[in-house]
């Protein structure tokens, strides 16, 4: 895996929720909802390691950036 230096001029230009630390909602692969509840905790060159806001957990998987976003207020 390769994890993107977000202050490198090659990191891919994302919205304000592809940034560490924002907190975001992410899309459910199987119903196709949106759950908000998580933080990205880094970048890598094909989407977002994010935690889950629960219990720390870090899914161990990259979730596209298609499928991250702002959670709506």
């Amino acid at each position: 895996m390769t994890i993107v230096d977000v202050r490198s001029p090659a990191a891919p230009q994302r919205s304000l929720a592809h940034r560490v630390g924002a907190k975001v909602a992410v899309r459910n692969r199987y119903l196709g909802t949106w759950s908000p509840g998580f933080e990205v905790v880094a970048l890598h060159v094909q989407g977002c390691l994010i935690r889950r806001d629960s219990d720390g957990a870090v899914f161990p998987e990259v979730i596209p950036f298609e499928d991250v976003r702002e959670p709506l207020v």
